[in-house]
């Protein structure tokens, strides 16, 4: 089933992590990093508490070829499938789980409201895919990148984690491309109610016009 909805993509390949002592050091990783966001930034660990049951390693494809990062799909719900390294570091881990947890409580939404209703044939630039999507694809996007903002600014402004800097770092990389979609929001989607509620509440929290 997992294949069969990945294979869907076309854009991505899907490894899977064989290696048994890499699994162990990533998990430890992870572990750390759902610690560091219940310590520092308990909404976000309560959500992710809530509505991620299972965390899935993955791996390269053997051929090299373009690959999932991380992923959460509807029909697999509660399930997020995160692609390991030995160089990723903790925040890393930190903002995939605020990445994947921010899709799965959108979904929870987005399963009784269309949010956006632009013609889903009319494709955008994409923040986070080299190819272009369909506006609801940019409005997950903004919905996930002001969930990991969240989460790094938190961690930043405790300024008691061992991680501030690397979390700074990182907040300011993703806190541009959420502007950056933001204003293909502002110039191009068509919300529901629902859907501009949601992007007013962005807005306020970051100050957007």
């Amino acid at each position: 089933m997992m294949l069969e909805i990945f294979q869907d993509e076309r854009q991505f390949g899907f490894g899977y992590c064989d290696d048994p002592q890499l699994a162990i050091n990533e998990t430890k990783k992870i572990h750390r990093a759902i610690a560091v966001i219940r310590q520092q930034v308990s909404p976000a660990f309560a959500e992710i508490n809530t509505f991620i049951h299972a965390i899935y390693l993955t791996s390269e494809t053997q051929d090299g070829s373009c690959f999932l990062r991380s992923a959460s799909n509807f029909y697999l719900w509660g399930a997020m499938f995160v692609y390991t390294h030995k160089e990723h570091t903790i925040p890393y881990y930190v903002g995939i789980l605020a990445h994947e947890c921010g899709h799965t409580a959108l979904n929870i939404i987005n399963s009784f409201d269309e949010l956006v209703v632009n013609n889903p044939q009319e494709l955008y630039a994409a923040p986070l895919r080299e190819d272009n999507r369909p506006m609801i694809g940019i409005f997950h996007a903004f919905f996930v990148l002001s969930r990991i903002c969240y989460v790094f600014n938190a961690i930043v402004q405790n300024n008691s984690s061992p991680y501030v800097e690397e979390c700074r770092e990182r907040f300011a990389v993703v806190f541009k491309k959420l502007q950056d979609t933001h204003n293909t929001i502002k110039q191009h989607a068509v919300l529901t109610d629902i859907g501009r509620r949601i992007y007013i509440g962005i807005c306020e929290l970051w100050n957007f016009d």
